[in-house]
């Protein structure tokens, strides 16, 4: 596990499910997002304030960056989103409390998994191109494809991160030069999950036939 990775916390969570219903209530069409905070943690990472799995060794460190955030997303929850009337659901709901997430909660449960991800945590990058000079073989795997890539997809209906082949050296800390051979896959017709508009969408009658052709 690369110690670079941002980390995805309650708080990610709170403040999409949170955005989701707002967005609803005010009439607002909904992004169709997973709820499960990615978003939030990429803005956190672009904005250089994100919690990474090395910052999982230093409790401290990670106590006061912390403290911070929580100041942050507890007030555009409370203030700007309304969170105490949102319903949370039962995965959000032991982290919260009057709509604001827990210090105290988040914390504790980030020690214990730390201790559980301490002898994962590794230089990844470096493990990689060690390898590759060995001669061993690597295989990256991406999923979603272009259209749901945040820079070259159907935006703003998209995911929140670059998912085109190309970013796999970006992601895993290689050299382009080392994706010898790209395999793309393709459907022969499009779907996709959340919200915003699909003009290929089929009528009900017709879903059924590219199935079995």
């Amino acid at each position: 596990m690369s110690e670079l990775c941002p980390l995805i916390l309650p708080f990610h969570a709170a403040l999409d499910v949170a955005r989701e219903a707002a967005r609803e209530q005010g009439g607002v069409e909904k992004i169709g997002t997973t709820g499960r905070g990615i978003g939030p943690a990429y803005e956190d990472k672009v904005a250089r304030r994100a919690l990474r799995v090395q910052d999982l060794k230093f409790p401290e460190r990670f106590a006061g960056k912390l403290r911070e955030l929580l100041d942050l997303y507890n007030h555009l929850l409370t203030t700007y989103l309304g969170s105490a009337k949102f319903d949370f659901g039962p995965v959000l709901q032991p982290y919260m409390a009057d709509g604001r997430v827990q210090f105290d909660v988040v914390y504790e449960e980030a020690m214990r998994h730390a201790e559980l991800l301490k002898p994962m945590m590794a230089d990844v990058s470096r493990e990689l191109n060690e390898a590759h000079k060995a001669g061993a073989n690597l295989l990256f795997e991406g999923a979603q494809g272009t259209l749901l890539d945040v820079d070259h997809g159907t935006y703003p209906f998209v995911t929140s991160s670059n998912c085109v082949a190309g970013n796999a050296a970006a992601g895993a800390g290689v050299g382009p030069g080392m994706l010898h051979y790209i395999l793309g896959i393709t459907k022969a017709y499009c779907t996709r999950v959340g919200g915003g508009p699909f003009p290929t969408e089929l009528e009900w009658r017709c879903r059924a036939h590219p199935a079995t052709t």
